[in-house]
């Protein structure tokens, strides 16, 4: 069937073309282009469409009833039916279907029959019907491979249902099955046809054999599973909660100890170089780690002071020398590398930066890399040392730590402090012993 097949026919109404050899791959996506006006096509004992395509039917917008039964179907596309808002009657059974596309049947609001007897189909989709429940009068789904039909499936959506055929499946008879059985005797007014046919394929010894709609529920014993499956969700719901609260409670540290290995990662990738030796790459007297906030005494104090005579300083600093467009770690990560020494200047603007305290971690991993004492810490102001994060609180107690005094002692404070960053970086073992 080749394209516009039958454009000498725009007002064909119903077309039979069934007990044919019809080939799914000799059909033409637009074989039926220019039939808007059909109502009934009829594809019926055609023993090669083993596949439909949705392009076929796209064009037939007042399609009523569409009808390909025993033609060795085998797989349909999904949303097939798509755009067919007239769509009622759908016949599809003797065929090999084994699978039905989740959203074949959905948005056919005037649908009122669906036929798929004598296929293979295993599982019916979720929400089978969605916008097409309203007027459905009759479903047949008998004498397939359905071993249970689920609740999410929604037939229980189908109000205005009135026949409905499920028998001769292998039904597996077990706890999940027992909503259908309930809403096959309560749930539904449609006439279950074939009710003796309904038959337990698997399950308990007892039920097997037995027809779904008739024997002891009780038999299953779904009420001590139930008691377990809550007993199991609650144990897990606690043992969750516990988590939580634990992680929750722990949460700083937790933070704290994956930053720090983030960090010793990042800066083994950046430091993971065939670099020269250490003196011999050494750019800066000093990489000054400061909070953003205390920016003004760092451009207006610190750094005019310590970069003029008589100390004549080189330092590092963010805003002036960090690299524009290289990512923020890898400047912290090599302004450490390229500085004799790291400057702390502790505020309470500080302790609260988790970049300072990323800048505090690549001088700690540079301390252990070279084996080398390079931190100098200015505390700016008062700090509670409860507030200070872990790492920094370690620093503190190991380190002496130069405090910024009210003007008389200025002075004195900047030789200090020159004076430790022109020092040499002695091993970490001397420091810890007091050497210098």
């Amino acid at each position: 069937m080749s394209a516009d097949a039958f454009k000498s026919t725009p007002n064909a109404m119903y077309i039979d073309l069934s007990t044919n050899i019809l080939d799914y791959t000799l059909i033409d996506d637009n074989a039926f282009r220019g039939l808007g006006k059909l109502r009934t096509l009829v594809l019926s004992r055609n023993h090669a469409i083993s596949h439909i395509r949705k392009q076929w039917f796209k064009p037939l917008i007042s399609l009523e009833n569409i009808r390909i039964a025993s033609s060795y179907v085998l797989s349909i596309e999904d949303n097939a039916f798509q755009g067919l808002q007239n769509l009622r009657i759908v016949v599809l059974n003797n065929n090999g279907i084994a699978k039905l596309p989740p959203e074949l049947f959905h948005g056919l609001s005037r649908l009122i029959g669906v036929y798929m007897q004598h296929n293979s189909i295993q599982n019916l989709p979720v929400d089978m019907f969605l916008g097409s429940s309203d007027n459905l009068h009759e479903l047949n789904i008998a004498y397939n491979q359905i071993t249970n039909i689920r609740k999410d499936v929604n037939l229980q959506d189908l109000t205005q249902l009135q026949r409905l055929s499920v028998q001769r499946n292998p039904y597996s008879c077990n706890c999940n099955i027992l909503w259908f059985r309930n809403w096959l005797l309560n749930g539904t007014s449609a006439t279950v046809l074939g009710k003796d046919e309904v038959i337990c394929a698997s399950g308990p010894t007892d039920v097997v054999k037995k027809n779904l709609l008739e024997f002891d529920p009780e038999i299953l014993h779904c009420k001590s599973q139930l008691i377990m499956i809550i007993t199991v969700t609650c144990s897990g719901f606690f043992v969750i909660c516990a988590l939580v609260y634990f992680i929750y409670y722990h949460r700083w540290k937790i933070i704290y100890w994956y930053q720090r290995r983030m960090l010793r990662k990042q800066y083994e990738r950046l430091t993971h170089t065939d670099a020269p030796p250490l003196d011999q790459r050494i750019i800066y007297d000093a990489f000054i780690s400061y909070n953003s906030k205390d920016v003004e005494w760092i451009n207006k104090v610190l750094q005019p002071t310590l970069e003029a005579p008589p100390y004549n300083l080189k330092l590092c600093i963010d805003y002036r020398d960090f690299l524009v467009g290289e990512a923020i770690i890898q400047n912290i990560a090599n302004s450490v590398r390229f500085s004799r020494k790291t400057v702390l200047v502790i505020s309470n603007n500080f302790v609260r930066s988790e970049w300072c305290n990323f800048e505090l971690e690549m001088a700690r991993n540079r301390m252990f890399d070279s084996h080398e004492d390079v931190l100098v810490s200015i505390l700016l102001e008062n700090v509670k040392y409860s507030s200070m994060p872990i790492l920094l609180q370690k620093v503190l107690r190991k380190k002496t730590y130069i405090e910024w005094p009210k003007e008389e002692g200025r002075k004195a404070f900047w030789t200090r402090l020159a004076r430790a960053i022109n020092s040499p970086n002695v091993s970490l073992e001397a420091s810890r012993l007091g050497i210098s």
